[in-house]
């Protein structure tokens, strides 16, 4: 398995980031919605289809999604999806190309499509992935000169005192100790800048996604708006549509 590249980790936590800023709210009656995410409509089949793809790779590896996990399998996917979407109308908005020679460039950065399979990775979860990235940089590339090294310096004044701290709990001499922080901050440098690049899509992504009306199916559960984690009910694959009239509350 190829180690975690910080290009990869930065697309990684802005869909993290993505997932704890989304606002959500009540089903809309859309006949066959999953979720819809401002005007556009994720469809039932949609997750139904994602669901079978990540049964197919699991039987690839000699393994079976249990029938009581498929609801919550169903979730996790309603949610990823959710994320994506409101990342790709933000790329629009914000006139974002995601082009096929970017998407083909990240890819191979990340290894290739069939080296993120062996990783466990469907066909859909490896598109995500790369498409998350071209944007999460092509977010951090738009920063204004400064403001990226701006918020390093922040992150790498609090790693420093978070250093110091530790070692002179652990006895460490003070005239050991301003070396030691020192050299461990040079070592810690990509992961600082990674997380600067965090700091600010979180400071980009956070009006757009708040601004962002997100219904969800009761079918799928009940979301948690601070986390996105969604605690399914009845399972979405074989529970009946509740009539608009007469709705089934998650649990009963």
């Amino acid at each position: 398995m190829r180690p975690t590249s910080p290009r990869r980790r930065t697309a990684l936590a802005a869909a993290a980031a993505a997932a704890m800023l989304l606002s959500t709210g009540c089903v809309n009656g859309q006949a066959g919605a999953a979720a819809v995410v401002g005007d556009q409509r994720i469809g039932n089949e949609q997750i139904e289809a994602e669901v079978a793809e990540v049964e197919e790779l699991a039987a690839s590896f000699g393994q079976e999604i249990p029938q009581e996990q498929r609801s919550q399998l169903a979730s996790g996917l309603l949610r990823t999806r959710i994320v994506m979407t409101v990342m790709e109308q933000l790329a629009d908005a914000e006139g974002i190309t995601v082009a096929a020679d970017d998407t083909r460039a990240r890819l191979a950065e990340l290894g290739g499509r069939d080296a993120l399979a062996d990783q466990g990775l469907t066909d859909s979860q490896i598109d995500d992935q790369v498409t998350m990235a071209v944007i999460g940089d092509a977010l951090v590339g738009g920063a204004a000169p400064g403001e990226i090294g701006a918020l390093e310096d922040g992150v790498r004044d609090g790693l420093r005192d978070q250093l110091t701290e530790q070692g002179r709990l652990q006895g460490v001499p003070e005239e050991d100790l301003e070396r030691q922080v020192e050299e461990e901050l040079e070592r810690q440098e990509p992961s600082i800048r990674v997380q600067a690049s965090n700091l600010y899509l979180n400071e980009r992504i956070q009006p757009y996604l708040t601004a962002q009306e997100v219904s969800v199916s009761p079918r799928y559960g009940v979301i948690d708006p601070a986390t996105l984690e969604i605690t399914p009910g009845a399972s979405p694959l074989s529970a009946p549509e509740a009539a608009p009239a007469s709705p089934t509350l998650p649990g009963q």
